[in-house]
C-alpha cells in the first residue's frame, strides 16, 4: 500500500492528474441522497458533478482521484473527513469509462472504502 501512495503522489507532483476525466455525483444512485455515487459522467453538464480522474489498477479496482480544491467544504465534511467513503448501493460504470477493460462490466460495489489523502488529492481505491 505504501509503493501505491507513493506512486500516486509522483503522479500528482508530475500534475498527470490535471484534466479530469469524469465527474462524479456523490450520493445514493436514483434520488442522490444519502452515501456513495449517485451518477457518473463522461463530459460536463448543467448536473455535473465533481471532477476527477479514475484509473483501473491491475488488480481490478478503481482509483478515482479527487483534487481537493474542486471539493466544497460541505462534501469534504460529508463524504471523506471520517477517513472512509461509504457506498450504500452498487453503481455500474458507464461504458465510456471502462478504461480498455474491453467488455468487461465495471461494478463499483457497495462497501466502505479507506480515504487516501494525499495533500492535494483525496484518493479511493474502489
Amino acid at each position: 500500500m505504501k509503493l501505491f501512495l507513493l506512486f500516486t503522489a509522483l503522479l500528482s507532483a508530475l500534475n498527470l492528474h490535471a484534466q479530469p476525466q469524469a465527474w462524479v455525483s456523490l450520493g445514493r444512485a436514483q434520488s442522490c441522497e444519502g452515501f456513495g455515487i449517485c451518477r457518473i459522467e463522461t463530459s460536463p453538464s448543467a448536473q455535473a458533478g465533481i471532477p476527477c480522474q479514475i484509473d483501473l489498477l491491475r488488480n481490478g479496482k478503481l482509483n478515482i482521484s479527487f483534487s481537493r480544491s474542486q471539493l466544497q467544504d460541505a462534501d469534504y465534511l460529508r463524504y471523506f473527513a471520517t477517513g472512509y467513503f461509504f457506498v450504500e448501493q452498487d453503481i455500474l460504470l458507464p461504458n465510456d469509462l471502462r478504461l480498455g477493460a474491453g467488455t468487461q462490466t465495471i461494478m463499483i460495489r457497495k462497501g466502505r472504502y479507506p480515504v487516501y489523502d494525499e495533500g492535494a488529492w483525496l484518493s479511493l481505491i474502489l
